[in-house]
């Protein structure tokens, strides 16, 4: 059991539920939602893409997947590259 990644995917789902169901927009860095052609597609679109990630972070961590840092690079670049997509594809 690695509880370093089971400590990302707790909190990126956290964070997903936060943005996705709470509405708190402001935890969304690097997107602007007042250019969004629909701020809640984008809002919604990121915390499904967290909610993912967050997932596979736990069920790696808990089948003790080693090293955690080979495991965490991929899943960081998946979220980076879906705030890029946001702010290309989403926006006016």
């Amino acid at each position: 059991m690695t509880t370093e990644l089971i400590t990302m995917g707790v909190v990126l789902i956290i964070c997903s539920y936060l943005i996705g169901v709470k509405k708190y927009w402001q935890l969304l860095a690097g997107i602007q939602l007042k250019r969004a052609k629909d701020p809640e597609k984008v809002a919604n679109f990121l915390a499904t893409v967290m909610l993912l990630v967050g997932a596979l972070l736990v069920t790696t961590g808990g089948i003790g997947f080693q090293p955690a840092e080979a495991m965490m690079t991929p899943c960081i670049f998946v979220l980076l590259l879906a705030v890029l997509y946001a702010n290309v594809k989403m926006m006016r």
